[in-house]
């Protein structure tokens, strides 16, 4: 850290900590529950914990806990959870000229980390000193990350003796209903809540075994012909 000061680091380190706390206050909970859920779907601790380290992505983890739970194939879960996470690739390409004078090894961890919560402070503040922004970048990228492995574990560690969980069947979907009203007020538009609705239909009475996979494959293929 040649170059900054023990203030300007001390400053920073504060400014990261502020602007991640409305992250925290979403994605520690969350990973609260999605540490108690996997255990109580009766699936090995320890892998609550390395889906949480390796694939970093609530609504993937807990769309593959639910499928797991099914006995559904690999194949339907993965086809399935990369449709679901593609989205994360695209915000890394965003970053490509803020992150291009760095390490390999840094660029590859930031964009790792490029998840919802991550990458909308991101966007909303950069620094103007360089140096300092990529520090911003790296500390706030790795303290959200923490967030959501310590809420793993801890869940992980209470579904010992949290013998009653129903009541939390109502998080994925209050989670997924809060992506959907934001994009909302993103797009102002219904035009890709109704593609996506009416592929749910048919979906469901088409192959209502492969409901999510072909609901999920019929709205890309409507929404990019639709943009056109």
């Amino acid at each position: 850290m040649s170059g900054a000061t023990h203030k300007d680091v001390t400053n920073l380190a504060a400014f990261t900590v502020k602007t991640s706390l409305p992250i925290f206050a979403a994605y520690f909970p969350l990973g609260i529950v999605y540490g108690l859920v996997f255990c109580h779907l009766h699936f090995p601790w320890l892998l609550a914990v390395v889906a949480s380290l390796l694939i970093y992505g609530g609504s993937v983890q807990f769309v593959a806990a639910s499928m797991m739970a099914k006995h559904l194939s690999i194949v339907n879960i993965v086809t399935t959870c990369l449709f679901l996470g593609l989205r994360n690739s695209f915000y890394g390409l965003s970053f490509l000229k803020r992150f291009k004078n760095v390490s390999w090894l840094k660029r590859t961890w930031l964009a790792f980390n490029q998840v919802d919560g991550t990458y909308a402070i991101l966007v909303s503040h950069q620094l103007e000193d360089k140096k300092q922004d990529m520090r911003y970048c790296l500390w706030l990228s790795t303290i959200i990350y923490l967030y959501w492995i310590a809420g793993t574990v801890i869940g992980v560690a209470l579904s010992t003796t949290a013998s009653n969980i129903k009541g939390l069947g109502f998080v994925l979907p209050c989670f997924f209903m809060t992506v959907a009203v934001e994009q909302y007020h993103k797009l102002k538009s219904l035009q890709p809540f109704i593609i996506a609705a009416l592929s749910g239909v048919i979906a469901m009475l088409w192959l209502p075994h492969y409901f999510l996979l072909l609901s999920i494959s019929l709205s890309a293929v409507l929404l990019l012909v639709s943009q056109r």
